[in-house]
């Protein structure tokens, strides 16, 4: 008989859980925007500059403004993705000697 209570605390415990989690991924698009925004009002409120660690290190790139919105929601545009990695492909600069290893010598 105690081992019929136990279990049935356990699945009061597990649909109470599942409860819980269902209702914060219920929450809509618009509380969580306005979630994101107060996160990152309250990080520049609270960064102090020193040296060079600067505000603008708070700032998101248009790259990682697209990755957090896409782990946010779970979707991506695709047409953005390829925009955003075509840019970012061209912008890289590769050694203009063609060595891609370094100079182990020199750091």
């Amino acid at each position: 008989m105690n081992n019929s209570k136990t279990n049935l605390s356990l699945a009061i415990g597990a649909f109470a859980l599942a409860g819980c989690v269902t209702q914060v991924g219920a929450a809509d698009d618009a509380a969580a925007k306005s979630d994101a925004a107060t996160v990152a009002a309250t990080m520049k409120a609270s960064f102090a500059e020193k040296g060079q660690a600067k505000l603008d290190r708070l700032n998101q790139t248009e790259e990682q403004k697209f990755c957090s919105e896409a782990a946010r929601t779970g979707k991506m545009n695709l047409a953005d993705k390829s925009r955003l990695e075509k840019t970012a492909l061209e912008a890289v600069k590769y050694p203009a000697d063609g060595n891609y290893l370094g100079d182990w010598k020199n750091g």
